[in-house]
């Protein structure tokens, strides 16, 4: 992308951002779980905060959608006394994704900042108010692991329904926008793995919409799902739909997590796989 198309599209003062250091030191843990919670937007904040407890001792990273009503100040009196870290999108984006990060695993690298995916919108259904919506934002954290200094590009997004021909093309629109961001942050950092997250609203247990998924995002990202090989048997993440996961370059493992009062979604944890790390065993196997 040109430096004028990138300009356009990526805006850091669309992004909330703020880190708590813990007082002392904590232990960085071994194996670092990433989690996912597509939230309701009209759940209450006690809600969103029970929720938030349940993962942070489950996962070194949270990222979340439907975030209506989550103020800083809601963040900071979750996660301040914990050492976490917190950035969600605002102003135009208002309402949307979030990322959470456990300060003693993960350190922000940079600016978190704001990409805008499409320029096409569409007029919500009267459950939603009925209203113009914004146009599709994804949130973009890069995070360095404490312990092995791996770096990751965390991209969570909310993907449109497809339920009428216009937000189809939205959709699609929204697809070739990750596949252009994923350029440019490749472009920043060759080193970091990228992850894309959220709330894909496209079913892996229909046919002709895993197709759609493959054709518009693992294969131009040249990824897969983190439901690749490890479909849950019994249940989904939205009843038995599989409609929330990560994109990336693999996974080790993918699994389904309890209902949580804060969503008519169920939330997932999932460790994406390094490059860098299989590098390093072969490295040492090299030396041995």
């Amino acid at each position: 992308m040109t430096a004028a198309s990138v300009e356009d599209h990526a805006d850091e003062t669309l992004v909330k951002v703020a880190e708590h250091p813990a007082a002392g030191r904590r232990r960085s843990r071994r194996r670092l779980w990433f989690a996912h919670n597509s939230g309701r937007f009209d759940r209450p904040a006690s809600a969103w905060r029970a929720a938030i407890t349940f993962l942070r001792r489950r996962a070194s990273l949270i990222t979340g959608t439907e975030a209506a009503g989550r103020d800083p100040k809601l963040f900071r009196d979750t996660l301040a006394e914990h050492g976490w870290g917190h950035a969600h999108l605002a102003g135009a984006a208002e309402g949307e994704c979030y990322a959470a990060w456990d300060l003693a695993d993960l350190q922000l690298v940079g600016r978190p900042f704001a990409w805008k995916l499409t320029d096409k919108t569409w007029t919500r259904s009267a459950e939603y108010g009925g209203r113009r919506a914004a146009k599709v934002h994804a949130l973009v954290v890069r995070l360095r692991e404490v312990r092995t200094g791996r770096r990751w590009w965390v991209v969570i997004w909310h993907a449109p329904l497809d339920n009428t021909n216009a937000r189809a093309e939205i959709w699609v629109d929204c697809c070739d926008g990750l596949v252009d961001l994923k350029h440019e942050l490749l472009e920043r950092d060759p080193d970091a793995e990228v992850v894309v997250v959220g709330d894909v609203n496209k079913n892996l247990r229909i046919h002709a919409e895993a197709a759609a998924v493959r054709s518009h995002l693992t294969w131009p990202l040249k990824a897969v799902t983190s439901w690749a090989g490890r479909m849950p048997r019994r249940g989904g993440t939205h009843t038995r739909q599989v409609i929330d996961y990560a994109i990336a370059r693999a996974f080790a493992a993918c699994q389904l997590l309890k209902d949580l009062p804060d969503s008519d979604h169920r939330a997932f944890r999932y460790r994406p796989l390094h490059r860098l790390a299989r590098r390093r065993r072969l490295s040492l196997r090299s030396t041995r």
